[in-house]
């Protein structure tokens, strides 16, 4: 059936794909914007990764009277681990298919292939945020997993389609949000190989190929990420969506809690609903009743915006967390 998928007569249009997601966070990727972004990556050669973060300098006691000694003190380190976590996808077909295919499968194969990274480019976007769970810890801690205490907050949506804003350093020097690559950064795929496959009772010869790796994420500097939780997107495509949910003055406050020196890297990823809700907020334009161009939105005092799918919409509500204000 899939070769005759590819060779029927009526695929005038080709292979169309429905299963399209924005994924920014590992394919670069920002439409909405016409730009990319890119989300820094450190290559480490073993399984885990450890460092040392300075969490306190030394203050106080510097000065000292005539004949009296300066008080001693030192800075406050601590160690941190990173782990890379191995990742696997592969593809097959019939051999003796292949074998009458006018291209020698090659297009076959590589349709396959093709959705097998789409596949797992989305997976990627997901567990970014998300990661491992209780129940399931074959991927790497997500943003959630890692994020310190009191970096949270909510706008205090309800109901069952509530998102969030994540605001992440994206420091080329890999001192905030980066995903890890173990074993040197190596993404290997296979050449395609035949082999005999046990199927039940019976067995068939196969080609099959395979794209192994590691993968990790961290998030090194303690203020580089900020959550913005609870956001209610249940209005955000009616004609007048709401004009106070999501505005300058939120992301405002969202920006004062990070350093200074983050702003020239800072990003803020929200659903294409949350969006919606803050371009819903502006003014209109000559008064013609239609909101500012997208275009205006691509940066907002230094912080980059980027538009995902990876977030859920319906994160769930997060009780206990205090307001942005």
């Amino acid at each position: 059936m899939d070769l005759l998928q590819f060779q029927g007569s009526n695929l005038i249009g080709g292979m169309l794909n429905e299963v399209f997601r924005l994924v920014p966070e590992y394919s670069g990727e920002n439409p909405y914007f016409g730009n990319s972004i890119s989300v820094p990556a450190r290559n480490i050669a073993e399984k885990r990764f450890e460092t040392l973060v300075r969490t306190e300098v030394p203050r106080g006691d510097h000065f000292r009277h005539l004949n009296e000694p300066v008080g001693t003190k030192k800075a406050k380190r601590e160690k941190r681990e990173f782990e890379m976590f191995p990742f696997m996808g592969f593809w097959e077909a019939d051999a003796q298919m292949l074998e009458i295919s006018p291209d020698g499968g090659a297009a076959l194969m590589r349709d396959d292939a093709y959705a097998i990274m789409q596949g797992l480019v989305m997976d990627l976007g997901e567990y970014f945020y998300y990661g491992q769970t209780e129940a399931d810890k074959k991927m790497f801690p997500g943003i959630l997993q890692q994020m310190p205490q009191g970096r949270s907050f909510s706008v205090g949506g309800t109901g069952s389609s509530v998102s969030s804003i994540y605001f992440m350093w994206l420091d080329p020097g890999l001192q905030g949000v980066s995903w890890l690559h173990g074993n040197g950064g190596v993404i290997k795929t296979t050449s395609p190989y035949r082999r005999i496959k046990d199927e039940g009772e019976g067995r068939r010869p196969i080609m099959e190929q395979s794209i192994e790796g590691w993968l990790g994420l961290q998030v090194l500097h303690k203020e580089s990420v900020l959550r913005i939780a609870n956001v209610d997107t249940t209005s955000a495509f009616s004609e007048k969506p709401p004009t106070d949910r999501i505005t300058d003055e939120l992301l405002g406050a969202a920006k004062m809690r990070f350093p200074t020196f983050m702003i020239p890297n800072l990003y803020a990823f929200m659903r294409p609903e949350v969006f919606r809700l803050w371009r819903a907020s502006k003014p209109d334009l000559m008064q013609t009743g239609f909101a500012p161009p997208i275009s205006e939105f691509a940066t907002f005092e230094g912080i980059k915006i980027v538009v995902t799918e990876s977030i859920k919409e319906n994160e769930g509500i997060v009780s206990g967390l205090p307001s942005l204000g």
